[in-house]
């Protein structure tokens, strides 16, 4: 990846995908629906990067990453 697509991968993956999923303490659990969109979109976001395995990584990670905060309210 060039310098430009592996800014524009963690700029989106960041403001386009974590910080629209990600959830506060004090918010719910999320839904069976929410769970369905965050991987569709995940899964939108590898295809647009070619499934770079960068790419790949950092949203498999942060999805983990959502699913231990769930985890954490339960």
């Amino acid at each position: 990846m060039t310098h430009e697509q592996i800014r524009s991968a963690f700029a989106e993956v960041y403001n386009g995908y974590y910080l629209k999923h990600n959830r506060k303490e004090h918010e719910p659990v999320r839904t069976e629906k929410e769970w369905e969109e965050i991987v569709a979109k995940g899964d939108e976001i590898i295809k647009k990067y070619n499934y770079n395995k960068l790419v790949q990584h950092m949203v498999l990670d942060l999805q983990e990453e959502f699913e231990l905060q769930d985890m954490s309210k339960k």
